[in-house]
């Protein structure tokens, strides 16, 4: 599949890592790309693998919930490291689309309360 045929909105991309938000079912979840090879992060995942700052942690958590992940990591030369910033910068847009989302709601919310 290539990139343009990937669903779902795009909230992190570098060289040979893509985070695309989804829903599915109502769930939020995340697909992941490492380079093709394809990862469905699960509701939750992401937040928790993001606040993974040892790389050797995470190597085994990502492990534990794929064993092909590190595979994936390692065939595209993308260190944990490098993989935890991803996360972590895929996070923090997820972060600021929910405060400008909360804004837009108080802001509605204000105005409505200045015309009672």
């Amino acid at each position: 599949m290539g990139q343009d045929e990937r669903e779902g909105e795009l909230i992190y991309e570098n060289n040979h890592v893509q985070i695309r938000a989804t829903r599915v079912r109502g769930a939020n979840e995340h697909d992941v790309w490492i380079g093709e090879h394809y990862f469905l992060f699960q509701r939750g995942c992401l937040r928790e693998f993001a606040e993974v700052t040892d790389p050797a942690r995470l190597r085994g958590g990502l492990r534990n919930y794929d064993p092909q992940i590190p595979f994936a990591l390692d065939y595209y030369g993308v260190s944990e490291h490098e993989f935890a910033l991803c996360l972590a910068r895929a996070r923090i847009e997820e972060l600021k689309d929910m405060l400008r989302q909360t804004h837009s709601t108080v802001k509605a919310f204000r105005n409505f309360a200045e015309r009672i």
